[in-house]
């Protein structure tokens, strides 16, 4: 019998159930799906964009150890090889051009094979270079004394008129540019331009600074001085010319504007190639001098450069002048000629001499011969001697000493016209000795290094002139060997065959020693990746490397693909 429900009627239907509940529940379900999923998808990314930043982080870092790197193997150049000559610690021009065994890449350790990155240091070829059109980038860095120092140009002449002349030479510089870049570095307005550059920059918010410039960018703070005039068109800083650089105007072909021949950060000290302060020809104690030119240079050099200072005697006029017993006749023109001698007068009075070639010779007597000094020869105790206003002078230089009726010619060892001995010698005087006393040189233009234009700019040379400089001076393909044949400017005289007036005339505006450096240096990943772009100029003065400037030029586009780095020549 069955049982049925007290309100249970006979004949009605149980109610159907809907299952409402089970639907919301896979609503919910789904809708967390969802949510889960869009967490999912947005942790994803976030664990991408850090894994991405860090290694952009990463690429910087090996970027920034490139740069360290860099500032240690041009500081200490001996360590890796770059240096001119065995004991120098000068950078030699041919090592630091095109050296992929330094400066190519170099690899920076990681803990997974995906994270192995490397850096390499490149700079653009000079237009001179035969590569220049197939190969544009190079693994080296950039001299900056193979530029022109703007601070520098008005402590060789305070007037302005030579570093006027010498910027209005540069491409693309007009006169009242250049007038406005002078302008600026003076200690005070002197002009009617300057005048009028003070106008122009109170009506932009600011004055003449009338100061030494401090970076590069600051010359876009000149009047007239423009970004296409001071970069070019090279709007990345690759040193390549790309697709996109060469239209809009610009013209053809690469043109990296004023930022390649001017600069702020040149330096030069007065040590020789050791690092060790040069000798001061100029010193009043003449026993102390001595007894360094004697240890310096040898016996023979060191006898005939005191004797000079004490028996002879330069003046700008060219006459000769008259000499005692001991006296000295003068030397007209470039160290050749000579003045008239003789006469009387008291103890170790001076002939007159003059011209660039100083030293004095050509006594009245007819009966001179030649002599070779000796340290007996000399008065030590003087305490007077003629000043030596360029080391050049001793070239070619001779003096005479009359002494018991019988007049004796000393010549000086560097002579023109033995060009092997030349060789030796005279590189050894320019790098040991000096006619300053300052601890630091006005910047010079390297001759090493310097472009074309440059080169044109420096006071009264000739188109044939620069051009017999780029013929002889180092390149990529000088044996490494001959660095220290141009660790001075003698080489212009010994290799390039120049004139001795002609040399004496540039020897202030020019160098061949380099201690500031523009690095540009990439850092990339082997398996691909982020790149990163670092810019820097280095000083290497005194063997304390400082950045005088660092710059991230990734924001200016990724630049140079790190596989075309691979294809270089070497």
């Amino acid at each position: 019998m069955l049982l049925r429900s007290k309100n249970e009627q006979p004949g009605s239907r149980t109610p159907r159930r809907r299952g409402m509940v089970l639907l919301a529940v896979l609503i919910v379900v789904a809708i967390l799906m969802l949510v889960a999923y869009q967490f999912h998808n947005l942790m994803s990314a976030e664990h991408e964009a850090v894994h991405a930043s860090n290694r952009v982080s990463h690429g910087r870092f090996v970027a920034d150890s490139g740069l360290h790197y860099a500032a240690f193997v041009l500081s200490y150049p001996q360590s890796v090889g770059l240096n001119d000559a065995e004991g120098s610690i000068l950078v030699s021009p041919i090592a630091i051009y095109h050296n992929p065994s330094v400066f190519q890449r170099r690899p920076v350790n990681a803990m997974l094979p995906r994270y192995q990155a490397y850096f390499s240091i490149v700079a653009p070829r000079d237009p001179e270079d035969p590569l220049a059109g197939s190969q544009p980038l190079r693994f080296g860095v950039e001299d900056e004394s193979g530029k022109i120092n703007l601070n520098a140009l008005l402590q060789l002449d305070s007037t302005g008129n030579r570093a006027r002349e010498m910027l209005q030479k540069l491409p693309g510089m007009t006169e009242e540019s250049a007038n406005a870049l002078l302008n600026w570095v003076r200690a005070s307005a002197v002009d009617e331009s300057a005048n009028g550059d003070m106008l122009y920059y109170s009506s932009l918010g600011y004055q003449t600074k009338y100061g030494p410039f401090e970076s590069a960018e600051e010359l876009l703070l000149v009047r007239g001085i423009t970004p296409r005039m001071l970069f070019g068109n090279d709007l990345n800083r690759n040193g390549i010319l790309d697709a996109d650089e060469s239209s809009g105007g610009f013209g053809y072909g690469l043109d990296r504007g004023l930022s390649r021949l001017l600069t702020v950060y040149s330096r030069e000290q007065n040590v020789d190639s050791t690092g060790q302060p040069r000798i001061f020809v100029n010193d009043s104690n003449l026993q102390t001098l001595y007894d360094s030119l004697n240890t310096a240079l040898g016996e023979s050099l060191a006898n005939f450069i005191v004797g000079y200072k004490l028996y002879s005697q330069s003046e700008s006029n060219g006459s000769g002048g008259s000499g005692s017993s001991s006296g000295a006749g003068g030397s007209g023109g470039s160290g050749g000629g000579g003045g008239s001698g003789g006469g009387g007068g008291g103890p170790r009075q001076a002939g007159g001499g003059g011209g660039p070639g100083g030293g004095g010779g050509g006594g009245s007597n007819n009966n001179v011969q030649e002599g070779t000094l000796t340290r007996d020869d000399l008065d030590l105790t003087a305490t007077s001697a003629t000043s030596i206003g360029s080391l050049y002078e001793l070239i070619n230089a001779e003096f005479t000493i009359t002494k018991d009726n019988r007049t004796t010619r000393y010549r000086s060892p560097l002579q023109t016209d033995d060009v092997s001995s030349l060789r030796d010698l005279l590189p050894e005087v320019l790098d040991k000795l000096t006619t300053s006393q300052a601890a630091e040189l006005p910047a010079g233009i390297n001759i090493n290094t310097a472009p074309r234009e440059v080169l044109l700019t420096l006071p009264d040379i000739t188109e044939e002139e620069v051009q017999n400089i780029l013929d002889n001076r180092p390149t990529a393909d000088t044996d490494p060997a001959l660095g220290y044949l141009y660790r001075t400017p003698a080489w212009l005289l010994t290799e390039a065959g120049f004139q001795q007036d002609v040399v004496q005339r540039l020897a202030p505006y020019i160098t061949t020693r380099s201690f500031v450096f523009r690095v540009q240096v990439i850092g990339y990943y082997e398996m691909g990746g982020p790149v990163v772009r670092l810019e820097a100029v280095i000083d290497t003065t005194g063997g304390r490397p400082r950045f005088l400037h660092w710059r991230d030029l990734s924001e200016l586009g990724r630049g140079i693909d790190p596989r075309v780095l691979q294809t270089l020549g070497p």
